[in-house]
């Protein structure tokens, strides 16, 4: 691969020194090193090639030069991103604030003492100036004791934080505290419908509680009333839950959730005991088994997320593979499929005679035909 460097009789050190060398070399001379690599067919050098090609096509989208990547000014962001606090008669700053503090007064030393004796004399304040930038974007802890020794960290850093589940976004947005939702072992009920999933009774009260007391205060009763019921568990309150969870499914799922059929919905059927019940045909889907895993399970809130649950993460609604296509998710497995071996294999209770195929699903949905008889058709 062709390689950049500086003429050492330039004079040339630091950051200088490396600008001078990325202003040697264009966008398509990256594109061309990166190209060059794949071609060898090398497999040592397929990995940094891939990766050189990467950054060549975010160059060139973005209109950029290789000597861009080179930070010559430190924005600083506005100050609604950046807020301070006051807690009683303590002053808190901010990492923010701290840290471009900290640039600023390194900076000043810098020019000071750069001014005075030469940029040769200066050399470890130019770099300790570098180290501050890089502490201001999160790519080095902070260079003054004091800061360092308060924990403060940039910009990076928050966002990425020391561990994935630490980071800004995990916090402040995953992690947040949601509403309406409930977490249980789960079981399973072969009887339960494929959109339908077994919620503990107590479990139901707290989940779909804000819904009935809205529906019941649309019926007339006061807010007051309306707690008072949802609390003592009236007829009127278990007559709103079923109502609700008629028209708002719940969505339920297995963590970690890598793909859609891991986020489903159902109907609720509200059932005693603390475990929560699905239908063995979406364990697949949710890679769960009977030995302990949990699910959590949210109500939706507004009218876009129940229309969601409705009318897409039904299981009914997400049928196929997107891995696989035309190959069904939700299938007999195991302990299943013996079940309907040995159910087509047992002789039947009775015979039932039907006209034609339509006739006899309606009458097996009407219970008027056991999926045990013999259906006779012309």
């Amino acid at each position: 691969m062709q390689e950049s460097s500086v003429d050492s009789s330039s004079g040339l050190s630091g950051p200088e020194a490396i600008a001078a060398a990325l202003r040697t070399f264009s966008t398509k001379d990256v594109e061309d090193m990166a190209r060059e690599g794949l071609e060898s067919k090398k497999q040592s050098q397929r990995g940094p090639s891939v990766k050189l090609m990467r950054y060549a096509h975010g160059l060139k989208r973005n209109s950029l030069e290789p000597e861009d990547y080179l930070i010559k000014r430190v924005p600083v962001i506005p100050p609604k991103f950046r807020p301070f606090n006051v807690v009683g008669d303590s002053f808190l700053a901010g990492d923010a604030n701290e840290l471009y503090k900290d640039l600023f007064e390194v900076r000043d030393s810098y020019t000071q003492l750069r001014d005075a004796l030469g940029e040769e004399a200066s050399k470890e304040s130019k770099l300790h100036l570098y180290d501050a930038a890089r502490a201001a974007y999160g790519f080095a802890d902070p260079v003054l004791p004091k800061t360092k020794q308060r924990g403060v960290s940039g910009f990076l850093k928050k966002i990425t934080g020391s561990q994935a589940k630490y980071g800004y976004f995990q916090r402040k947005l995953l992690s947040k505290p949601v509403d309406s939702s409930g977490r249980g072992v789960i079981g399973v009920n072969p009887d339960l419908d494929l959109d339908e999933i077994g919620i503990p009774k107590e479990m139901g009260w707290k989940l779909y509680a804000p819904y009935i007391q809205r529906r019941l205060v649309r019926s007339g009763m006061s807010p007051s009333m309306a707690i008072t019921a949802i609390r003592d568990k009236t007829a009127e309150a278990d007559r709103a839950m079923e109502l609700e969870s008629k028209e708002r499914p719940v969505i339920y799922s297995r963590a970690p959730a890598w793909h859609k059929f891991n986020v489903t919905s159902g109907f609720p059927k509200f059932i005693e005991g603390n475990t929560i019940m699905i239908n063995p045909l979406v364990t697949s889907g949710h890679n769960a088994d009977f030995d302990g895993d949990a699910m959590n399970v949210q109500v939706p809130s507004i009218d876009e997320a129940v229309r969601d649950a409705r009318e897409k993460l039904l299981p009914s609604k997400m049928l196929f593979s997107i891995k696989k296509r035309g190959e069904v998710v939700p299938k007999p497995a195991h302990e299943f499929v013996l079940g309907l071996y040995t159910a087509q294999n047992r002789p039947a209770t009775r015979q039932a005679q039907a006209p034609d195929e339509a006739t006899a699903l309606r009458a097996i949905k009407a219970g008027q035909i056991s999926l045990d008889d013999d259906i006779i058709l012309p």
